[in-house]
């Protein structure tokens, strides 16, 4: 056992660790390294260096009551705020923890490999959440209630999860750039190939925006889809589910489509200028869908018990299709 007491000044502690799995556990004057037998403790060290002498090795770095900055990268993490460093080099799996979410406002940057990874942003339960990158089973880094996480993704087949809190949420979805934000967090996420993003509990609403390659959105009251180029290699997808209401814009050019299903109830959709609204019936008028600008729009009803009804008030300025038998055309 090694203990070191830095006192007072700016004091810093650089570890290496040994071939077997060790441990490292760090606050922002203080830590822990090593593990079976063998501990090295720092105390009154304000910059605290450690690097992975073998596979397995894990890192928990935890947070000040001030606004810190968490860095996440396969092999490395930082986190650091007033007054203090703490750094872990090829390390396997990295965990940033925002401790005292009321005592500061936290970012965390996180950052994939040139290979497939995931990037998954999850709640297992109403009062924490977490934002993970892993990939391969060579690394993961995992940061936990930063109130605010941008996950930066690169090259290879890069996939994302998103999950909403219970409360009211909002996701803006588009190639370049996601964004999920609700009480307390706000995550962005760019780079990736493939993104679903999950809503539950609460009112909440998706936005989604058209790329410059020709866009399609294929609607669906319970999930949507918007994906880009050719319907069988698309240049990217993303999907969005149980949302309560649906906006779509096209303002990024090509030539864009929009396919909008109906649900069991009674609906309607009005369409002027370059709008369409969809409404569902379910006892009262709610807004379902709202698309914008794109340059076709097809509505889809089913045979049921619904009694769907579309009114277009000239001039319409985008193509609007649908199977007058099953829509009928109101004053």
């Amino acid at each position: 056992t090694i203990v070191f007491n830095g006192g007072l000044g700016d004091d810093s502690a650089a570890l290496t660790g040994g071939a077997g799995p060790e441990v490292a556990r760090f606050y922002p004057d203080h830590g822990t390294f090593g593990e079976n037998g063998f501990l090295v403790t720092v105390s009154d060290t304000t910059a605290i260096t450690a690097h992975s002498g073998g596979e397995g090795d894990l890192a928990f770095m935890y947070d000040s009551p001030g606004d810190d900055e968490f860095i996440a990268r396969k092999g490395y993490g930082k986190l650091s705020g007033d007054g203090f460093s703490l750094e872990t080099f090829d390390f396997m799996v990295t965990y940033g923890y925002a401790t005292t979410r009321d005592g500061g406002n936290d970012v965390a940057y996180m950052e994939d490999t040139p290979g497939a990874d995931k990037f998954k942003f999850d709640w297992p339960n109403s009062n924490q959440f977490f934002g993970k990158m892993y990939g391969g089973g060579d690394y993961f880094n995992r940061a936990k209630n930063f109130e605010r996480i941008v996950a930066t993704m690169t090259d290879g087949k890069d996939t994302v999860r998103l999950f909403d809190s219970t409360g009211n949420d909002t996701f803006f979805g588009q190639k370049a750039e996601s964004r999920l934000i609700g009480p307390g967090y706000d995550v962005t996420v760019s780079g990736y190939d493939s993104l679903i993003a999950y809503a539950s509990k609460g009112t909440d609403a998706a936005h989604l925006q058209d790329s410059e390659d020709d866009d399609t959105t294929r609607a669906r009251p319970h999930k949507v889809i918007l994906w880009g180029g050719d319907d069988t290699h698309p240049t990217y997808e993303i999907t969005a589910r149980k949302f309560d209401e649906y906006h779509f814009e096209a303002k990024n050019g090509g030539y864009n489509r929009a396919k909008l299903h109906d649900t069991i109830f009674s609906d309607h959709v009005g369409a002027t200028g370059d709008t369409a609204s969809f409404y569902r019936n379910d006892g009262e008028l709610g807004l379902l869908y709202e698309v914008v600008a794109f340059d076709w729009v097809k509505l889809y009803a089913t045979d049921n018990d619904g009694h769907d009804t579309v009114k277009k008030e000239d001039p319409i300025e985008f193509e609007l299709i649908y199977d007058e038998g099953l829509w009928e055309e109101v004053p």
